[in-house]
């Protein structure tokens, strides 16, 4: 089968490929030895690159051996644009990475733009720590314009994005899972000897907690060091969002919020905010939104069925979000959907806050509503909150329903990723989940 695709590779030289390769997980006992006996793996990447294949523009590869990309020669993509890499942890776990050196295969691609790495989950072995492609792979990062980090820095101290931050020169799009000694005092210690940086072609950036204490949204001191001046997009993902609640030092001293939404309040171009936690308090939603007025398109992902939300928004037009434009929603994972019981959006508060805001003469540019899931039945006319919607179109409200079921077939986190105009053209990405 190999020596097929490697024929139909051939012959497709000279046209733009995409290229994706993906192998079954292979897993070891403690001993070292393989769990369950398979043939021998055939070397994917000499038969497929070599010689080198210049029409190459996309890339995925999923669970090849660490050894085989490691090895490769240098020069052979030289068309590269879209880099996925999902590499095995217990092949990361062992290789020699001492003896051999960073994974360097990549790192003289001329074309290469946009990259996103991952490593699965070795068997659980607490005597080492747990190894991740990140850490340990060198890229021509002054020329990335989009980087996405999907490895939880589970160990104190592990963390990627100190290391390669100030080689991003060209970013545009960035998205980060921070670790324990990002957030909070520690993070201050932890990142006070970086070089300040100017990220002037910045636009997006997301930043996931949920490899930090608990998952809780906390301050990421590094927003002091570096200046995003033409910051566009800004996502927050992790689990309890609350100023107010300071149980794990990520909000101490209690200045830090007020800190927090002063930064916030200085992207003057943000126009797209994304809010996905499991929760948020009132509070916290409302100095937040209070402190991004030029926000035109708000995202949100609440798992406690949108608790407080719709009334957060809907408090005071005229101080909160005044040029939102568009509201966009995901209706996946909720404690309503979880517990089989409830709505995920509580149609009283939904209808409110539509009332707050359609023909409102406070707010005139409000007229989108897009509502996101991988399930049919939750977007069907019988679900009340649509009822609900359904009900202000003949006032000038959009309403559009999204299906996703076929782009989340197979993956649970990061839903937020079909939400993101700015990810719609690399339909790749989720084999990086």
């Amino acid at each position: 089968m190999l020596e097929n695709l490697a024929l139909a590779t051939s012959r497709a030289r000279s046209h733009p490929r995409n290229l994706q390769i993906f192998l079954r997980r292979r897993t070891l006992r403690e001993d070292g030895e393989r769990a369950d006996e398979f043939h021998p793996i055939p070397n994917f990447g000499t038969t497929l690159f070599v010689p080198t294949v210049s029409s190459l523009t996309r890339l995925v590869l999923e669970g090849i051996p660490v050894f085989q990309i490691h090895f490769l020669p240098d020069g052979l993509f030289p068309s590269l644009v879209d880099l996925v890499l999902h590499l095995p942890g217990t092949d990361m776990n062992h290789f020699p990475w001492d003896d051999e050196g960073p994974l360097s295969t990549f790192s003289d691609a001329p074309a290469l733009r946009r990259v996103a790495l991952s490593t699965s989950s070795p068997p659980k072995d607490h005597s080492e720590p747990r190894c991740y492609v990140s850490q340990n792979i060198n890229l021509p990062w002054h020329q990335l314009t989009h980087f996405l980090d999907f490895d939880a820095p589970m160990e104190p101290g592990g963390t990627s994005l100190s290391v390669h931050l100030p080689d991003f020169s060209n970013i545009r799009y960035l998205f980060a899972e921070l670790g324990e000694l990002d957030v909070g005092s520690q993070g201050f210690v932890y990142w006070s000897d970086t070089r300040p940086t100017r990220l002037d072609e910045l636009r997006s950036l997301t930043l996931n907690f949920w490899g930090c204490a608990e998952g809780e949204v906390g301050y990421p001191p590094f927003i002091d060091i570096f200046e995003f001046p033409n910051l566009q997009a800004l996502r927050l993902d992790g689990a309890e969002f609350n100023f107010d609640d300071d149980s794990l030092h990520i909000w101490h001293p209690a200045e830090l919020a007020d800190r927090f939404l002063s930064k916030l309040s200085s992207f003057q171009h943000l126009t797209y905010l994304s809010l996905c936690v499991s929760s948020i308090a009132p509070d916290t939603l409302r100095h937040v939104l209070q402190a991004t007025p030029h926000v035109t398109t708000l995202d949100a992902f609440v798992y406690e069925n949108y608790e407080n939300f719709f009334e957060g928004i809907a408090w005071g037009v005229d101080k909160l979000l005044p040029k939102l434009e568009t509201l966009v929603l995901e209706l996946d994972n909720s404690v309503a959907l979880d517990d089989r019981e409830g709505d995920t959006i509580d149609p009283d508060a939904f209808h409110l806050f539509l009332q707050s805001r359609v023909c409102n003469a406070e707010c005139p540019s409000f007229r989108k509503i897009i509502v996101y899931s991988g399930y049919e039945d939750e977007l069907e006319d019988k679900v009340y909150f649509i009822q609900v919607a359904l009900q202000w179109i003949p006032s000038g409200l959009v309403f559009e329903r999204r299906l996703v079921s076929e782009e989340r077939a197979g993956r649970v986190n990061h839903l937020w990723m079909d939400r993101d105009p700015e990810l719609h053209d690399w339909p790749e990405l989720a084999a990086a989940q």
